[in-house]
């Protein structure tokens, strides 16, 4: 089944009650998790969640928007920090650049996640934008209007509706991980990178002072929030690892890795750590997941025995995007841009990706 309507199928958020939030703090850290990607819960807390199953059941029986059985949720990661280096003045650059694209789909059906990485030198050329796509954060506005002009771009690369948005900035995912105790990382390839930005010093006058040199070794071993931060985002790796693909890459590994360490600690039964993510949450977490949508996630992920996550990249593996640079086209960047000169293939490839390989 292929999808028919690419309007709005949003839905809006409602302001609810302190209480309910609190009795929610269940299903809210349950659904943060599912939204990076989530497999079967492994623990039982039902009855904590019962209060608000009934209730919502009772006033609010709606479900998870959804497009020819597939919700889709666009996940993006933000660099909003506020310690840009001074000295840049009007060439600092956007503090709401987005790093992680990541479309996750989740099937009705099947019971399926298909999380789909679109690189952020993506060009996208519309009515309404022009430029790299990871710079449609900024270009649509702060907050939630950037979430969702981002949203409406991704929807229309893809061709697939996006029903909701979870936005997280840089240092809600080290203090999320940090909550956890840190994760534990299979690094495929070891690799050096001796341009790793310092935060406040993108414009020292002594170049040197502006990068730091970041070494990760070959093999299994455990990260904290600000080494797992830079594995995600180190982007002039020597070798293979330099590449924006394998930096997509990188970041699944790690949403899998917090999913993994997540459900192994009985997080539920230590209320000072849930209290904690819960926080991070509040802090860190802008998304238009409702309240009774993010209960509703939780109960999608409690009915699947298995849920099978297929991870991709859209880079040119495919041979449907090339890497160009144009003075004229593209303002001088360097980008990737569809061989087809729109994106009708790409969406014919998201389609075959979300309904006919195996799902």
């Amino acid at each position: 089944m292929q999808y028919i309507d690419l309007g709005n199928t949003k839905k809006q958020p409602t302001n609810k009650k302190k209480w309910l939030k609190l009795l929610a703090i269940p299903a809210l850290i349950a659904a943060t998790v599912l939204i990076l990607v989530i497999s079967p819960l492994s623990f039982s807390f039902s009855d904590l969640l019962a209060p608000v199953s009934v209730f919502s059941q009772v006033v609010n029986p709606k479900q998870l928007s959804s497009t020819d059985g597939r919700t889709n949720i666009l996940l993006l990661a933000v660099d909003d920090r506020e310690e840009i280096d001074p000295r840049c003045g009007d060439d600092a650059g956007s503090g709401s650049l987005t790093d992680t694209i990541i479309l996750a789909s989740l099937g009705k059906k099947d019971k399926d996640i298909v999380l789909l990485s679109l690189p952020r030198d993506l060009w996208v050329e519309t009515g309404y934008y022009s430029g790299k796509i990871n710079a449609a954060y900024a270009y649509g506005g702060s907050s939630s209007n950037g979430a969702e002009f981002v949203s409406r771009i991704v929807g229309g690369v893809t061709g697939v509706p996006i029903h909701y948005y979870a936005v997280v900035n840089f240092l809600g995912f080290e203090q999320a991980i940090d909550i956890l105790g840190g994760i534990e990382i299979d690094v495929e390839r070891g690799f050096d990178d001796y341009r790793y930005p310092i935060p406040g010093q993108e414009c020292a006058e002594n170049e040197e002072e502006r990068w730091e040199h970041i070494h990760f070794d070959e093999g299994l071993q455990t990260m904290d929030g600000a080494r797992a931060l830079k594995f995600v985002r180190s982007r002039h790796a020597e070798g293979p690892e330099g590449s924006d693909f394998a930096r997509s890459r990188r970041q699944q590994k790690v949403l899998l890795a917090a999913k993994r360490k997540f459900f192994s600690l009985s997080a539920f039964s230590d209320w000072a750590r849930v209290k904690n993510l819960y926080q991070t949450f509040e802090d860190h977490v802008r998304t238009d997941l409702g309240i009774w949508e993010l209960e509703r996630l939780y109960h999608w992920a409690r009915e699947a025995e298995t849920i099978p996550i297929k991870m991709e990249v859209l880079d040119g593996a495919q041979g449907l995007l090339v890497a160009t640079q144009d003075e004229n086209k593209y303002k001088g960047a360097w980008v990737l841009a569809p061989i087809a000169g729109d994106y009708s293939q790409v969406r014919n490839y998201v389609q075959t990706l979300l309904f006919e390989s195996g799902n």
